[in-house]
């Protein structure tokens, strides 16, 4: 996932990985999410470091059995029509990150899914400090919260829960629903 030449076997290697294309925006996880039948979805819209996360917080938090987890590349995502389809009847939650791109990002990917899922909510992480003191810039960062913080913010305890709801779960019911702030709405 750096990039760096990986030991396997005891031969050094590079993995090689497509960074232009149709490739690039491929949503990657949606094979599990379809071979498993899993109605609840979490999509990750900037990397593999969120993606990690979202499988630690739904072990975490009892649901990675029956939660898929999604992740695309980085904010340019734009997923191909066949990705869309295969979210056919599922249940999405896309975790934004706390900047102008990844709110952008989180709402436009939103705006895609009403016409095939069944609901679609934007969570989002802003307004949190991490153990040292800086904000939480995206999920990876949650991983670094102060216990006390969970402890009295109870709506943290249920990233992966699709049913849950709060302050931080805004729901998009209609491609008419525009996400119109450009900063995550809790502050």
């Amino acid at each position: 996932m750096d990039g760096e030449p990986s030991c396997i076997n005891g031969d050094c290697v590079k993995a090689e990985a497509e960074t232009r294309g149709e490739s690039w925006h491929r949503l990657v996880g949606l094979e599990d999410v379809q071979a498993n039948d899993r109605p609840d979805m979490l999509l990750t819209p900037e990397g593999s470091k969120d993606a990690l996360a979202t499988l630690h917080f739904a072990d975490a938090e009892g649901t990675l059995s029956c939660v898929g987890v999604v992740a695309g590349v980085g904010t340019a995502i734009n997923p191909p029509l066949d990705d869309l389809e295969k979210l056919r009847a599922r249940r999405v939650r896309i975790i934004a990150d706390v900047d102008q791109s990844g709110v952008q990002t989180a709402a436009r990917i939103a705006e895609c899914l009403p016409s095939v899922a069944t609901e679609v909510q934007i969570f989002s992480l802003a307004g949190w400090r991490r153990d040292d003191g800086l904000p939480v810039t995206d999920l990876f960062d949650l991983s670094r919260i102060d216990y006390d913080d969970f402890e009295a913010n109870r709506d943290l305890w249920s990233i992966t829960n699709l049913d849950s709801r709060g302050a931080r779960v805004q729901n998009h019911h209609t491609q008419a629903e525009v996400f119109s702030s450009t900063s995550p709405f809790p502050s």
